[in-house]
């Protein structure tokens, strides 16, 4: 991507009655809003069946407390309507607070996904902030839901590294370290199965394990393996 450096001239105030969104950016997701291509596209919907209110956000922006006003002109809620998230969640569980995270797409030029629309593909469904098994997830969510390319045992690689080596003194100082297998990358580096017609390169792979673990930062464990191809296709920006 290149970049041109200009000098602002002027700058003009103006006033406008049109509708604003802080969108989280955090590094430069992007989404369209309105035709117009910006940043962002991990999708948070929660709904408290006790009282029928429902949020929509995204996962910066929910860590501030902060959530999207309602609106037919915002892509997010657009996409939630598209669905029919609330009525899916309604559907199918009776009480709680129930959390559906997903992506919107279309999000980027050249990666629309089969899509025309915005539209969300879920890849987590939590009550009460605890993660559903995907094999207990209700079919109206497995039908929006992402692709699954594998589901089964990860057996890790272990690779000796060399830290320090003297051979002249008899030193050598090694760790072991611990690989995804390669058969991982492979799946990473294939077309999009969306659309079912291998549109174009799939962004990557989501490792998740089965039973909920958490990161370092307390957050749920995931690992994105972004494929070589959409690296070296110009589009990532990561």
């Amino acid at each position: 991507m290149n970049t041109l450096k200009l000098k602002v001239k002027s700058i003009t105030k103006i006033k406008s009655e049109s509708k604003r969104y802080d969108i989280e950016t955090e590094k430069n997701h992007c989404f369209f809003a309105n035709d117009i291509l910006v940043h962002n596209s991990q999708f948070i919907l929660a709904h408290n069946l006790e009282d029928s209110n429902t949020i929509v956000s995204s996962k910066g922006m929910l860590k501030q407390g902060l959530s999207l006003e309602e609106s037919d002109e915002n892509t997010y809620w657009v996409a939630a309507k598209n669905d029919d998230v609330v009525g899916r969640i309604q559907r199918n569980f009776t009480e709680g607070v129930v959390q559906v995270f997903g992506e919107v797409i279309p999000v980027q030029g050249g990666y629309n996904y089969g899509q025309t629309k915005p539209t969300v593909r879920v890849f987590d469904v939590r009550v009460n902030n605890v993660s559903i098994p995907y094999d207990q997830v209700p079919a109206e969510f497995t039908e929006i839901w992402v692709p699954i390319v594998y589901d089964g045992p990860i057996k890790l690689d272990e690779v000796e590294v060399v830290i320090y080596e003297d051979a002249s003194k008899g030193i050598r100082k090694t760790r072991t370290d611990l690989l995804l297998p390669n058969f991982i990358k492979v799946i990473s580096e294939e077309k999009e199965r969306v659309s079912g017609r291998k549109q174009h390169w799939a962004e990557g792979v989501v490792v998740r394990p089965y039973i909920d673990r958490k990161a370092k930062d307390g957050t749920p464990l995931r690992l994105k393996v972004i494929s070589k191809n959409y690296k070296e296709s110009g589009e990532e920006i990561n």
